[in-house]
């Protein structure tokens, strides 16, 4: 299988794919045909990023964007509200994924009203995006091992003195200890 993160634009991979005698692509037609086919579907890319964001963040309040007739068009595919902040992220396919006028507006939108939305493809994208507008929450996610040790051991006084009736242990209210 090919990994398509080692090509940094679509006429790379096309050049590629038609010097590659394993894969039968003689026309740049024929190459970008391989790849419509060959591709991870978006919902591939979706599914990884929003595990990804969860990861990283576990405080993060994540969802797909539901389509369909009776929503709004052009809203990102992966919304996330992380400490108070719309975070909004369009998936494409690599190489081939091309943002609808709809999609640009939408995405324009958001920013006009303070929220933050990105065309991204890779989780590594986001971390990226994430990195630079939230650097402080990052750190402290990343370092949530200290507060999940600290949890772990407020819940076993907690069980020794109350047993289990009282016992919570969720990431999500790591901050109200």
């Amino acid at each position: 299988m090919i990994n398509f993160k080692l090509f940094e634009t679509k006429e790379e991979i096309i050049k590629y794919l038609k010097e590659t005698k394993d894969i039968p692509c003689q026309t740049s037609k024929e190459a970008e045909k391989y790849l419509r086919e060959h591709l991870p579907k978006e919902s591939y890319y979706q599914n990884k990023i929003i595990r990804h964001i969860k990861e990283l963040i576990p405080s993060a309040f994540v969802w797909k964007a539901a389509a369909g007739p009776y929503s709004r068009g052009g809203i990102p595919d992966i919304c996330a509200v992380i400490d108070g902040q719309y975070f909004g992220f369009e998936v494409k396919r690599p190489f081939i994924g091309v943002l609808s006028d709809l999609q640009q507006r939408t995405i324009s939108q958001i920013q006009c009203a303070g929220g933050k939305a990105y065309v991204v493809t890779y989780p590594e994208e986001v971390t990226e995006i994430l990195r630079n507008e939230t650097e402080i929450m990052i750190s402290v996610s990343m370092d949530q091992s200290f507060y999940r040790e600290l949890m772990e051991k407020e819940q076993k006084q907690v069980q020794k003195d109350y047993g289990n009736a009282f016992t919570v242990l969720d990431p999500r209210y790591m901050y109200e200890w």
